[in-house]
């Protein structure tokens, strides 16, 4: 839902030829990027239709999110990520954790707040199974360990 608020509000300011507010600093370049980007689209669909059907950004925007998948992939979260995760943001989070924990009496250390977030900040790829395969020690037949299978025994003597 923040996403499209911020979507309106980078679209009114630019629509009223507005300067960003003073708290947006990179986003407000991104947000024309993605305002740039859906202009044109919307320009090749009223080429391609010859005007006859008219789309808003909103149109743009829903048909995209309607065909992307549900769960984000590992590297778009990763892209997330590294475009929006502040490491003084993080810093303070760390400290109001800290003192509510304190002030509900739950003993915890910096360490402890810091591990318990960090399986969600650690992005990985979903590790796969493993497959059993057979391998030369597999117990054979009757339960007991093959002997390894060894061709052309050479002793070399130098």
């Amino acid at each position: 839902m923040a996403l499209g608020w911020t979507f309106l509000a980078i679209s009114l300011r630019r629509e009223y030829d507005l300067p960003p507010p003073k708290n947006w600093t990179s986003s407000w370049g991104e947000g024309q990027e993605s305002l740039k980007k859906t202009d044109i689209w919307i320009e090749q669909i009223n080429q391609q239709f010859k005007s006859i059907i008219k789309v808003t950004r909103s149109d743009v925007v829903n048909r995209i999110i309607k065909d992307y998948s549900e769960k984000l992939s590992v590297k778009d979260l990763k892209s997330i990520k590294s475009d929006n995760f502040d490491d003084v943001k993080f810093a303070r989070w760390i400290i109001e954790e800290l003192k509510r924990k304190r002030k509900n009496g739950e003993g915890t250390s910096y360490d402890k707040v810091v591990m318990s977030v960090r399986p969600s900040l650690d992005i990985r790829e979903p590790r796969k199974q493993k497959t059993k395969t057979s391998g030369i020690n597999d117990l054979s037949t009757h339960g007991e360990p093959r002997e390894p299978i060894t061709k052309n025994k050479k002793v070399l003597s130098g």
